[in-house]
């Protein structure tokens, strides 16, 4: 039986679905955009995602590829996921979603710009991005000091890049 590989990107415009072949040779291929919502009451700015809108266009992605190709569920060796960099999830003590944001949401600019004021030769040093209003320390500096129906009050228990938790999301669904 022929062994495939299978990646799926959670990507700023689009979800993508590649199938390749064991030595990497493309079999197949599918892209879906992603969307996105601003929150009731935040402003234009704001962007969230629903993941179980992500997964479940994730979910037709593979479906596409795996008929369109021809190739069984079972043959699938591996499973790699990339996401958006600076996209975070934010988890409650339960695993349940708090914030899920795209690396387009710029609510922490104000937030960023304040730490790149006092610490911008700092934070560039030990992570290696910039600026950091896409960064998860203004994300949770503003959750901190804005607690509104845009940012309800909640115990962040995990803070993760946006694929970690899209993996604990696939697992039990695969």
């Amino acid at each position: 039986m022929d062994s495939y590989v299978l990646a799926l990107d959670v990507g700023t415009s689009a979800c993508h679905c590649l199938l390749t072949d064991i030595e990497g040779s493309h079999v197949g291929t599918a892209t879906a955009p992603m969307h996105y919502y601003t929150p009731e009451g935040c402003p234009e700015l704001a962007r969230e995602f629903e993941p179980n809108k992500v997964i479940t266009t994730l979910g037709e992605l593979v479906g596409k590829v795996l008929q369109s190709s021809e190739v069984k569920p079972g043959s699938i060796a591996a499973i790699a996921l990339t996401s958006q960099r600076q996209g975070l999830v934010f988890l409650d003590d339960r695993g349940r979603e708090l914030y899920c944001g795209p690396n387009i949401d710029l609510r922490a600019i104000f937030e960023g710009a304040v730490i790149d004021e006092e610490l911008g030769d700092e934070v560039y040093k030990t992570t290696g991005h910039f600026p950091s209003l896409l960064l998860a320390p203004a994300s949770l500096l503003r959750r901190g000091r804005h607690t509104t129906s845009c940012h309800p009050f909640a115990t962040i228990s995990v803070l993760s890049r946006a694929r970690s938790p899209c993996i604990l999301w696939l697992t039990p669904k695969l």
